[in-house]
């Protein structure tokens, strides 16, 4: 069996205070993202031998604090969902511009966004890309990526378990999956662990916080990193 790992990339780097739709529109690492990708150095460096990236550069700057030393092949296929014409506005333009599709995403995530890639669709085409980065690798490769496609990509493979929104990652973290000779995926599940430094809290303390909610309340089921202090 080998070992693939779909990594998150770490936060992004945001214009202002706001919370943002974030899909192929280009921001790069916050010092916080910064700072998850060198901690997810120390998780996964000694267990890979290859790394694949979307372009965006979030993905780019992760990867190379992730693994160094190893080349990183970019597949353009790897990249976030389009999210249409809500890509890169804040939520709060969002909210003021199409309040009746914002409320209806509030009870049902999956519901269309104006011009935006579907889920179904995003998945399917990152499905195909890892497919064919599987085929052309060997060894235990890390795939550093974005939680829409990943979650579209996981519960293609488990949609009678779990909810697609329940396979979204937090920025930072990753998914240990295995793969038989056949190239047949498995996800191995791992409990929920808090990613945890002191710098967490004095770098950006709101992140930490709504981090610390989602995982009381059971939104994240998949752990991936744990530091101790």
């Amino acid at each position: 069996m080998r070992s693939l790992y779909l990594v998150r990339h770490g936060k992004p780097q945001y214009p202002d205070e706001h919370s943002y739709c974030v899909g192929q529109t280009d921001f790069s690492l916050s010092m916080l993202g910064h700072l998850q990708a060198v901690l997810l150095n120390e998780e996964l460096s000694d267990k890979i031998s290859g790394v694949y990236c979307s372009p965006l550069l979030r993905t780019v700057e992760t990867a190379g604090h992730m693994a160094p030393e190893l080349p990183h092949i970019i597949v353009s296929d790897l990249s976030e969902r389009n999210l249409g014409e809500w890509d890169g506005l804040s939520f709060d333009e969002i909210r003021q511009r199409w309040p009746d599709i914002y409320k209806a995403r509030g009870n049902n995530p999956d519901h269309p966004i104006p011009g935006a890639e579907t889920p179904a669709a995003s998945g399917f085409r990152f499905s195909q890309a890892v497919h064919k980065i599987l085929c052309a690798s060997e060894g235990d490769i890390a795939v550093v990526t974005h939680t829409d496609v990943i979650s579209s990509y996981l519960h293609a493979l488990h949609s009678d378990m779990y909810s697609r929104q329940q396979f979204r990652l937090p920025c930072g973290s990753y998914y240990h999956l295995e793969v038989n000779e056949k190239n047949n995926i498995s996800v191995y599940l791992e409990e929920y662990k808090r990613v945890f430094t002191p710098y967490f809290r004095y770098i950006e303390n709101d992140y930490l916080d709504s981090f610390a909610l989602k995982q009381d309340g059971g939104y994240y089921v998949f752990a991936l990193r744990e530091i101790i202090v």
